[in-house]
């Protein structure tokens, strides 16, 4: 039997068979059946489960030279190529206890800021999805500092077109504006 499509979107669909148990019989046994599984769904995305970040963007006359350098910067920062201008943070089948978003989130969107004010090209179309939670609580060891770019874990990615040493310039670069 074909699996129902809303059940695919819903990503749980055994809580279906709850609401289906509640309606025809013992309804004790039906409320525990769904806490479980709301339980169970709460556990694998907030706790355990990867929550992701989407990245959409279409660029009018983006060189495919350009195209490779931020297809190559993103994968750089532990983003995976959906395909086309798509990107996901974390790498789909990846599991960190938490989102690097100051070393590998924030660093990668003012990179492609910069890339779209120093370019002067038309942003058609950008979006930005996500599911996330991530901090930084030292006391716990809970996430991860904002760190110099040469602590900062890179990944190796499908081309070479953006390189390391620019890539960990850029990030050394940003500065807060004001004396502190």
């Amino acid at each position: 039997m074909e699996e129902k499509w809303w059940r695919r979107l819903a990503g749980w669909p055994s809580i279906f068979e709850g609401v289906r148990m509640l309606c025809t019989f013992n309804q004790t046994a039906a409320w525990l059946f769904l806490l479980g599984r709301l339980v169970k769904r709460f556990l694998e995305c907030c706790i355990g489960g990867s929550m992701s970040v989407i990245l959409t963007f279409d660029i009018e006359g983006a060189t495919s030279t350009e195209r490779n350098r931020l297809q190559s910067m993103f994968e750089r920062l532990g983003w995976e190529n959906l395909g086309g201008s798509s990107y996901r943070y974390p790498k789909l089948g990846t599991t960190p206890h938490t989102e690097d978003w100051f070393n590998h989130v924030v660093p990668a969107l003012s990179a492609f800021r910069a890339y779209a004010m120093k370019s002067g090209r038309k942003i058609n179309k950008f979006t930005l999805d996500t599911n996330s939670s991530t901090g930084y609580v030292p006391a716990t060891k809970f996430g991860t500092s904002p760190k110099k770019a040469e602590n900062i874990k890179f990944y190796k990615p499908n081309n070479n077109s953006f390189g390391l040493k620019k890539l960990r310039h850029f990030i050394d670069s940003i500065e807060y504006p004001y004396d502190t």
